[in-house]
């Protein structure tokens, strides 16, 4: 029997759940990685970090050489239509 399966918006609704939307830096408050990065595990996303799934949903898939770069404990991109 094959598990339920999330709509986009269902696992990006969840996805937001998790985030601390503070003034400065947006902190993932769900898993972490053992090296710090905030986690998730879905079947829309598979296993991704968390900073680069606020990044595919605010900005577009990451291009095969791009880097996206976060510091550890979880800080995620603000999207730029969230900035003041």
């Amino acid at each position: 029997m094959a598990g339920k399966q999330f709509t986009l918006k269902e696992v990006t609704d969840r996805f937001w759940s998790r985030v601390n939307k503070s003034d400065g830096c947006w902190l993932w408050t769900s898993s972490l990685h053992p090296q710090g990065y905030g986690i998730l595990h879905n079947i829309v996303f598979g296993t991704r970090r968390a900073h680069r799934i606020a990044w595919m949903l605010t900005h577009g898939d990451i291009q095969h050489d791009q880097f996206v770069c976060r510091p550890r404990a979880a800080n995620l991109p603000i999207p730029s239509a969230q900035r003041s």
